[in-house]
């Protein structure tokens, strides 16, 4: 089957091995929920020094990061304009005038 898809005799590994995939999740996870920087970084300097491997400090730190700022985007987004009693029509779609 190797010699079906050219494998040949190199072994091919991913850059992270599974427990410095969780530590990349969880600071990702992290920054997402909390939607701080901050604690993304204290995540990814205990993970850099864990795995003692600078890719896993940069790749925490950008996940984490990018999640950061995604999760305050959105949150800032899903606040509403006006706040206070509402006066008008409302139609719910999707649910049935029976």
């Amino acid at each position: 089957m190797p010699r079906a898809y050219d494998a040949g005799d190199r072994r091919r590994r991913h850059p992270l091995g599974d427990g410095e995939v969780v530590l990349v999740v969880v600071a990702a996870v992290l920054g997402v929920w909390s939607r701080s920087v901050v604690a993304v970084g204290a995540v990814a300097l205990v993970a850099g020094v864990a795995s003692k491997r600078t890719l896993v400090l940069i790749t925490c730190l950008a996940m984490g990061c990018v999640g950061a700022w995604r999760s305050q985007v959105e949150w800032r987004e899903a606040v509403p304009l006006h706040i206070g009693r509402y006066a008008g029509w409302v139609s719910v779609v999707g649910e049935s005038s029976e």
